[in-house]
């Protein structure tokens, strides 16, 4: 499985109450430090709150990186 479909799957399973879409940017950094482009580094996540209820953006942030610290560290 792709590193975009993991996040994808991570996030669509705690995070009930958003929309998700996902987009991989990692082409947009071609060139950077020699990277050609075509590895998954780089991610774009759109939330939209399905309920429309007040979040608080710090504690979603901080939730994602928790979420996704393995993929971090890969």
């Amino acid at each position: 499985m792709n590193r975009k479909k993991r996040i994808n799957e991570i996030l669509k399973k705690k995070l009930i109450n958003f929309n998700i879409v996902l987009y991989d940017d990692s082409y947009k950094h071609r060139r950077h430090n020699n990277f050609n482009g075509k590895s998954e580094t780089h991610f774009l996540l759109v939330l939209q709150n399905k309920n429309n209820e007040k979040i608080n953006k710090l504690v979603t942030h901080r939730l994602i990186n928790h979420l996704l610290k393995d993929e971090f560290k890969q």
